[in-house]
């Protein structure tokens, strides 16, 4: 059985990450690192992970950290927060919209309470 070094496998592939660390990913470790210390992650503890991407999209997300003078994790870090944002947001619809039947039940019921305060009102 044939196995390779780690050495080997970097070697292979000089795109990674995981290479040198001083990849294609984003530069040279320190760069990289002191960019990365001062991401608008706020006072947020932040978990390192590795990512792989497709090459176009990558180089649009590194042309992006370029274009905001950010790093390429804040735009990572961006993009999957709205992607969040945008589900969270359609359960809340998808909830509203479940009771929104009963929502309007109850409001209709509510009406004359509200005419009759509204009615006894000093303006």
């Amino acid at each position: 059985m044939h196995t390779l070094r780690h050495d080997a496998l970097c070697d292979l592939d000089e795109w990674s990450y995981h290479g040198r660390m001083t990849g294609r990913t984003i530069g040279p470790t320190r760069k990289r690192a002191a960019r990365e210390a001062t991401s608008p992650y706020g006072s947020e503890l932040v978990d390192k992970v590795s990512i792989s991407l497709p090459p176009a999209l990558a180089a649009r997300a590194r042309e992006e950290a370029g274009r905001d003078a950010t790093s390429l994790s804040a735009i990572v870090a961006a993009a999957l927060g709205e992607r969040f944002d945008r589900e969270d947001q359609a359960g809340l619809d998808a909830a509203f919209d479940a009771d929104r039947e009963e929502s309007i039940r109850a409001a209709e019921a509510f009406l004359p309470y509200a005419a009759a305060l509204l009615a006894e009102a000093e303006w």
